[in-house]
C-alpha cells in the first residue's frame, strides 16, 4: 500500500470514528469559522469539528489533486488535549490519528 492509500485508509477510519462516537456532523460550519487562521481554528470551531470539517477534506484533496503529502505531522497531541476526559467512544479516533501522523511523517 502506498503512503497516499494509507493516508486515504486512515481518513476514511477518522470519519468512522466520528461517526461511532456519534460527533459527525451533517450541517458544516459557517464560511466565517472554517476562514479562522489559528491553528486547528480553535478559536472558532471544537477539535472534532476541524477535524471532520478542515483536516479530512485537505488531507484528501492533496491526494486526489496528486499535490505531495507534508513531510511532517503532529495532530495527535492535540487532539489527546482536546479530547481528554472524553468517551472510551474516543479511543478508536486517538489511535487513528496517532496513525495518521505517522503515516504521513516521514522518518530519516
Amino acid at each position: 500500500m502506498t503512503r497516499e492509500e494509507t493516508v486515504l485508509s486512515l481518513l476514511a477510519d477518522i470519519a468512522e470514528d466520528l461517526k461511532q462516537a456519534d460527533i459527525w456532523q451533517t450541517k458544516a460550519p459557517s464560511t466565517q469559522a472554517l476562514e479562522s487562521t489559528e491553528p486547528f481554528c480553535i478559536d472558532t470551531l471544537e477539535f472534532t469539528e476541524w477535524v471532520q470539517w478542515v483536516m479530512l477534506p485537505r488531507f484528501e484533496a492533496l491526494i486526489v489533486r496528486g499535490h505531495p503529502l507534508p513531510t511532517e505531522c503532529s495532530i495527535y497531541p492535540m487532539a489527546e488535549e482536546a479530547l481528554k476526559g472524553g468517551s472510551s467512544k474516543l479511543l478508536p479516533l486517538l489511535q487513528h490519528i496517532q496513525a495518521l501522523d505517522d503515516a504521513i511523517t516521514l522518518r530519516h
